[in-house]
């Protein structure tokens, strides 16, 4: 299920998944997220950056061979991945400096991007609250109930874990 982390050398709040996304793996809103994220890069009405896809992608809970063309795409152009493996995975820390990690962060720093560009406001959580309403649930950093917030700590440093259970 999709949640929110916040990094203790952070301010911001990322969506994360909880199973890597790629081909024949996936939890359903995982995989929403990640199809959300690359429909904000790549799409067509918005005009930043041009799809190698023939078509608009659908966002959608179903990973198919548009998506996973998206991610390799993006892991070659934005992550500079020499051989990119087409799946996105957890994330426990924010290292964005290693090319070869971490593409659910990217994604998010490269969608953040886009909405400065097409001057819009807020951020990346908001616009995918507004825009994908079944991932208000599981993208909740509100103290309400049903929703956990735990402090987690490993060698990546300590972050906080929004989820409803």
């Amino acid at each position: 299920m999709a949640f929110v982390i916040k990094f203790a050398d952070d301010n911001d709040f990322y969506a994360n998944i909880d199973i890597k996304v790629g081909k024949g793996s996936g939890g359903w809103d995982d995989i929403l997220l990640v199809k959300a994220l690359l429909k904000l890069i790549y799409s067509p009405n918005k005009g930043v950056y041009k799809s190698p896809l023939p078509k608009p992608l659908t966002v959608s809970s179903r990973f198919d061979n548009s998506t996973a063309i998206l991610i390799k795409h993006f892991q070659h152009r934005f992550q500079k991945m020499p051989r990119p493996d087409g799946v996105v995975s957890r994330t426990y820390e924010r290292l964005i400096s290693d090319a070869g990690k971490y593409t659910i962060i990217h994604l998010q720093l490269e969608a953040q991007r886009v909405l400065r560009l097409l001057e819009k406001p807020g951020t990346v959580l908001s616009y995918l609250r507004l825009t994908y309403p079944e991932l208000v649930s599981s993208l909740s950093t509100k103290s309400a109930p049903g929703v956990m917030s735990e402090i987690a700590s490993n060698e990546g440093g300590a972050h906080e874990i929004f989820r409803n259970p």
